[in-house]
């Protein structure tokens, strides 16, 4: 049906939808925009409550601001969707993606993992993986860690 009516579905990248999805990428941030006006201008004018009823007073004025041709058009754009433009879609997963560790893994040693059987091989291997993994971790990790 949908081809039919020449529209196009197209399926989306698992969690990327933040920077290829239309909406996403330029809509959604022009309709913050227009509805934050009304809400300054409210605490501006001292009515310290915008409520739903006042929500539903603007809702019209920020959808015919935000949902206009151009700034559609130019969100499909902006996402490299419509005109297809790989080299967009692929700039921006390769900004968003995991970064290169700053670090390696320290080789395992045989006997580092096996099951402590007494109290100075627990402690022994206790201090081992401190002084190889807490420079590793971030604070709040590396104090739970030192805790424990």
């Amino acid at each position: 049906m949908a081809a039919a009516n020449n529209i196009f579905l197209l399926k989306l990248p698992l969690h990327l939808t933040h920077i290829l999805q239309p909406l996403d990428v330029s809509v959604f941030q022009t309709y913050k925009h227009y509805h934050n006006l009304p809400v300054h201008q409210a605490f501006r004018s001292l009515q310290f409550e915008y409520n739903y009823s006042c929500f539903l007073r603007d809702l019209l004025k920020i959808q015919e601001k935000t949902f206009t041709e151009k700034i559609i058009v130019s969100a499909w754009a902006k996402a490299g969707l419509f005109p297809p433009d790989q080299e967009i879609c692929l700039k921006q997963m390769k900004k968003y993606s995991d970064p290169e560790p700053e670090y390696e893994l320290p080789p395992p040693r045989d006997d580092f993992f096996r099951t402590p059987k007494t109290i100075p091989h627990t402690l022994e291997l206790g201090q081992a993986m401190q002084q190889k993994w807490s420079p590793m971790l971030s604070s709040p990790s590396r104090r739970a860690f030192e805790s424990w």
